[in-house]
């Protein structure tokens, strides 16, 4: 299989990289830009300063980061450079797909499926292109689950070893990963008292080594990674104490699952016209569960899919931010198996009426695949959703920028994206909250010694016009235009403020000098432009 394995990666490679850099970034990938900005301190302590006056904590662990940075200062800071980091795992993942499904399920056909599915499924398409750490934890917990049934079969040293390395960086990757780790954990120790496996001594001293190793490494970067854990120990001690989410259906949290394993970001949702292919897809996985299986092999993949799922459903509910497929793509290797599995078995299942067992396999083929194929293809697609279009804002800025325009941008405004976009562009971008903080008269006395006109970035987010603040501090000034950006998670526009009437640069002195109005007298308002004045 290895020249089959091979062209199916180098498919990926190039399929990857189409169109890399196509999507505007946005603001997740503006926290991305902000830790990259940091000194490597910052980085390992997880703080973020947004727009220079927020302090805040970054959830979200240093590793990806870390090694984001080491290769932006090697290979460059450009968009494409930063977002091929991304995508080279996502193509990493095809054999490493392959290599799980085979070792998994011990049939060569379960693991060329499960690459061809890693190759076209439309998640991995999408977040190949996006500065988030989703790709590095696809790809390493695929290699962690590998490691770990190979120590679960053969309880080597060196097998061990590695997955407690991997599992140490992966929990520093993305924290939800520590809902897999811990599943492999209890299944290696249950796998030896259940079958009274006794270890010898060379085994149980490869053991002993890898927790060393682990507590080593624990020990010796805990200056690292402490004052980060601290921090998100107490917010999960908050979290449990006083819960503030709602919980999530499982049933739609379940169907969100699978519609993004079949059609990814960009092509439908689980009520939407995809609900039936949805539910078929979902028949297959559970067929795939249950058939051809031996009983090991079934409890690694209940436990890898549900785990991950469970956890997430019984965290919903003591947390506002609900949970995303993202934040389970690590169990995506593990249900292109099941489709695999399913795939490969039907025609056996339905031996007595081979016929009926070749069109159902067929079916099933081209349900799985063209769905795929389906939502990758629309990965491409530039629906009014594909994009939060901040390069379309920053270009308009760019060609109708002027000497004394300001642009003014609040919380949800992403200032790195827009500084990426704008790069040499003189223009000063000042955060709404500098200005709200001070009071109203004073800061329109400055407003109007250094600008002649604002553009204001408007996101809906703190400071947004639903401010009142806001509306208060712009209210003397003409709206001349209010522009719509498409849009995937905010709203975004940008309002066009000119501090005085439009027409005063066409005026000469003696038509502006009006004194407060009195009855009676006459004053020059305006005068008469003759054609061809320009």
């Amino acid at each position: 299989d290895f020249w089959l394995v091979v062209i199916l990666t180098l498919l990926a490679f190039l399929l990857r990289l189409l169109d890399l850099d196509a999507r505007s970034l946005w603001l997740d990938e503006n926290f991305t830009l902000l830790r990259l900005h940091n000194n490597w301190e910052q980085i390992f302590n997880n703080t973020v300063t947004r727009q220079g006056i927020i302090y805040t904590v970054d959830i979200n662990p240093p590793f990806y980061f870390a090694i984001l940075k080491a290769w932006g200062e090697l290979a460059g800071q450009s968009t494409f450079v930063l977002r091929f980091f991304s995508a080279i795992f996502t193509v990493l993942v095809v054999p490493a797909s392959y290599a799980l499904g085979y070792r998994l399920v011990a049939r060569r056909e379960i693991g060329l499926i499960s690459a061809a599915l890693a190759l076209l499924n439309p998640s991995y398409q999408w977040y190949a292109s996006e500065l988030r750490n989703y790709s590095l934890l696809l790809f390493l917990s695929t290699l962690a689950s590998y490691l770990f049934i190979l120590s679960l079969y053969q309880k080597r040293p060196i097998y061990i070893l590695l997955w407690t390395l991997l599992a140490f960086i992966l929990i520093f990757t993305h924290y939800s990963i520590i809902s897999l780790v811990s599943i492999h954990v209890v299944l290696f120790l249950l796998s030896i008292n259940l079958k009274k496996y006794k270890l010898k001594i060379r085994q149980f001293s490869g053991i002993l080594i890898s927790f060393s190793i682990l507590l080593s490494l624990l020990l010796f970067s805990a200056p690292l990674w402490m004052p980060t854990q601290e921090r998100m120990i107490q917010l999960a001690l908050v979290a449990l104490t006083t819960p503030t989410g709602q919980g999530v259906s499982l049933v739609n949290w379940l169907a969100e699952i699978v519609s993004a394993l079949a059609f990814g970001f960009n092509a439908g949702d689980p009520t939407g016209p995809n609900r039936v292919i949805t539910i078929l897809i979902s028949i297959l996985i559970i067929i795939g569960l249950n058939i051809n299986l031996r009983n090991r092999e079934k409890i690694i993949l209940y436990t890898s899919i549900f785990a991950p799922i469970l956890f997430w459903f019984g965290l919903s509910f003591f947390i506002e931010n609900k949970p995303s497929f993202r934040y389970v793509i690590f169990i995506f290797p593990f249900l292109n198996i099941c489709q695999a599995n399913a795939l490969s078995s039907l025609k056996a299942m339905l031996w007595r009426w081979p016929a009926l067992g070749w069109m159902l396999k067929t079916i099933s083929a081209i349900l799985v695949f063209g769905s795929a194929a389906f939502g990758t293809a629309m990965t491409f697609v530039r629906t009014p959703t594909w994009q939060d279009d901040w390069r379309a804002l920053t270009n308009h800025i760019r060609q109708h920028w002027r000497p004394g325009d300001v642009l003014v941008i609040n919380l949800y405004t992403p200032e790195q994206v827009l500084d990426t976009y704008l790069r040499d562009l003189p223009v000063d971008v000042v955060p709404i909250q500098q200005w709200l903080r001070v009071p109203p008269e004073e800061i329109r006395r400055v407003i109007s010694a250094r600008y002649q006109r604002i553009w204001y970035a408007n996101t809906g987010g703190d400071g947004g016009l639903h401010n009142l603040e806001a509306q208060a501090l712009f209210s003397p000034y003409l709206l001349r235009s209010r522009i719509p950006f498409p849009a995937r998670t905010n709203v975004i526009e940008l309002l066009e403020y000119e501090l005085g009437p439009f027409v005063s640069e066409r005026l000469p002195a003696q038509a502006l000098a009006i004194p407060d109005r009195q009855v009676g007298q006459t004053h020059i308002a305006g005068y008469e432009i003759a054609v061809g004045n320009p």
